[in-house]
């Protein structure tokens, strides 16, 4: 019993140990110092070119989960403690707003009606011949051509 547990273990052991040793194995190429400038530019090209790809890998598989994360974390918080507590608020607030407008309703119809005799007045005031077409105005203000 005991040499199946120990013998399962340095398994398990070397089963998870497996992709760090191909790793090792791998064969890593160090980076050398370029020895003449167009080495150097062409080094700077390949790096600069890396650059995107980097960014966009960096960008998809780490940025947007976060931010995803802290959205859904967001609407989480939103949806089951502050939603509810501000509907209850708006609730409350709109049921006495709507209690007084419903008070108020016919002195509002009546001041209505009161600005709206008012504008036609003034408009009556300022327009001096509503009759008149607007060719008929604009011929008020030019000097006629009669001679008397």
């Amino acid at each position: 019993m005991r040499t199946k547990l120990i013998s399962s273990i340095i398994l398990l052991g070397i089963i998870f140990n497996m992709p760090s040793l191909v790793a090792a194995q791998e064969e890593i190429t160090p980076i050398q110092a370029p020895e003449t400038v167009k080495e150097a530019q062409q080094f700077g090209i390949q790096i600069l070119q890396g650059i995107p790809g980097a960014v966009k890998e960096v960008w998809n598989n780490q940025a947007v989960p976060l931010w995803s994360k802290m959205w859904n974390w967001f609407l989480t918080i939103w949806n089951q403690y502050i939603f509810s507590w501000i509907q209850d608020w708006w609730d409350r607030i709109a049921s006495l707003f709507g209690q007084e407008i419903e008070k108020r309703q016919p002195l509002l119809e009546q001041e209505f009606q009161k600005e709206k005799e008012e504008l036609k007045q003034e408009l009556q005031e300022k327009i001096p011949e509503p009759g008149k077409t607007l060719w008929e105005h604009i011929k008020g203000f030019l000097p006629s051509n009669e001679t008397e």
